[in-house]
């Protein structure tokens, strides 16, 4: 019987530490659901705690902190935007065909802007390899 003694003593204390820990759980969070930490100033570890049990250590920052957060200020209004209409900024952009030739071998598109131009270019056609069956 004396061999079973040590396997009690373990149950008997995991549920000790389940009881403690669910006691400890009840809490936190706390009166307005405030939860509680201490974070550590040089290794940043964080570790929450029950303020009416616990406190923070000299090496920790007390924080504390909630579910819905507290309301920030107002903001300052931004800077008025510019009239785009019909949402453009004011800037045409045009799309016209484009010729093969010197910009595009297969021909393709030309899109111009008040920046300069751009070509999109069709991808060339190139005959069958005579090496392959």
């Amino acid at each position: 019987m004396r061999r079973r003694d040590p396997l009690w003593a373990s149950v008997g204390a995991a549920i000790a530490t389940a009881l403690a820990g669910g006691i400890a759980w009840g809490a936190v969070p706390g009166d307005g659901r405030v939860i509680h930490g201490c974070y550590h100033k040089t290794e940043g570890q964080l570790r929450v705690i029950d303020p009416g049990t616990d406190t923070c250590r000299p090496s920790e920052v007390p924080i504390a902190w909630n579910e819905q957060g507290v309301r920030g200020e107002k903001g300052d209004p931004g800077t008025p935007g510019r009239d785009g209409g019909d949402g453009h900024d004011g800037t045409g952009v045009t799309v016209q065909p484009e010729a093969p030739g010197d910009n595009c071998a297969a021909g393709g598109v030309k899109v111009t802007a008040s920046n300069g131009s751009a070509y999109i270019c069709n991808g060339l056609t190139l005959p069958p390899d005579p090496g392959k069956d």
